[in-house]
């Protein structure tokens, strides 16, 4: 992949063939850990506005054996966990360059996240008074707001001592914050 001989056609090849050996990985039933980092690998999906990681059903027939007497547990075993943008942006960071290759990326995953927005300045999105009571604002001002008010509104959550995943307000924050940013 380094070589310049090598032209996109092969290169292209190559990435092929190194999806066709993830692809058959994840298809088996065995369970595969990261040589690296330890995690299990199984397959990778984006649903709507998030990340699952489903392990494979070697580890479902764990957890099926596992709760086999227990009734409250077995609806949300089936259920692949969600992959939060810290956990994500933490995986880009230990890929190696050697990994970025193969998959035939010109630059590091991680820089495909985004961690900044930039806002214009107040002349570009000015908010306009309407006979003198209602407010007018443009489109990129509503959402910045969106995404202001979502991301204190969480910040808050957390400074009171609540995890993202496990309360249902912070979770509403994050899902809402998630869906502002990418919209």
């Amino acid at each position: 992949m380094r070589s310049m001989k090598l032209d996109h056609l092969k290169k292209s090849e190559v990435l092929k063939e190194v999806n066709k050996k993830c692809n058959a990985m994840t298809a088996t039933h065995k369970m595969k850990l990261c040589s690296r980092c330890g995690y299990i690998n199984g397959m990778v999906k984006k649903v709507s506005m998030k990340i699952t990681h489903e392990y494979g059903s070697l580890l479902l027939d764990e957890c099926h054996n596992a709760v086999a007497g227990k009734k409250d547990v077995k609806g949300s075993i089936n259920v692949p966990p969600e992959l939060d943008s810290k956990t994500i942006y933490s995986l880009f960071m230990r890929m190696t360059d050697e990994d970025c290759e193969l998959l035939y990326l010109n630059d590091r995953p991680e820089k495909f996240l985004v961690t900044c927005i930039p806002v214009p300045p107040m002349a570009i999105c000015p908010s306009v008074l309407l006979d003198g009571v209602k407010s007018e604002e443009n489109d990129i001002t509503v959402r910045l707001k969106w995404i202001i008010e979502a991301n204190l509104s969480l910040q808050e959550e957390i400074s009171n001592g609540s995890h993202p995943s496990k309360t249902l307000a912070c979770h509403y924050f994050y899902e809402f914050l998630s869906y502002s940013r990418s919209t």
